[in-house]
């Protein structure tokens, strides 16, 4: 089901909103899982939010990723340099991540 973003918007997250969906086309609709997640091919993207009320904390945190993404920051990689530099972190975060 196809959900309208102003059940998730306010001013705290307004203009990272206005910011990313000028660069991308973005839907949300729900989901039978119970988390968040999102999906983004190219500029297309899909976040699908937790059926119930609104929980703009997980909505943001979803934002965020693509926030990450616009700016072309691909978190995988840095997590697998960083675990290569620190061999505590070596064994949390594998090669394949």
């Amino acid at each position: 089901m196809i959900v309208n973003a102003s059940d998730y918007l306010d001013h705290h997250n307004q203009a990272l909103w206005d910011e990313l969906s000028s660069d991308y086309a973005i839907t949300i609709s729900t989901t039978t899982k119970d988390y968040c997640e999102i999906d983004i091919r190219d500029k297309v993207v899909e976040i699908r939010v937790v059926t119930g009320p609104a929980c703009k904390d997980s909505f943001v945190y979803e934002l965020l990723h693509l926030h990450l993404d616009q700016m072309k920051i691909k978190v995988g990689p840095l997590l697998q340099l960083l675990s290569s530099e620190t061999p505590r972190l070596s064994p949390i975060f594998p090669e394949t991540l």
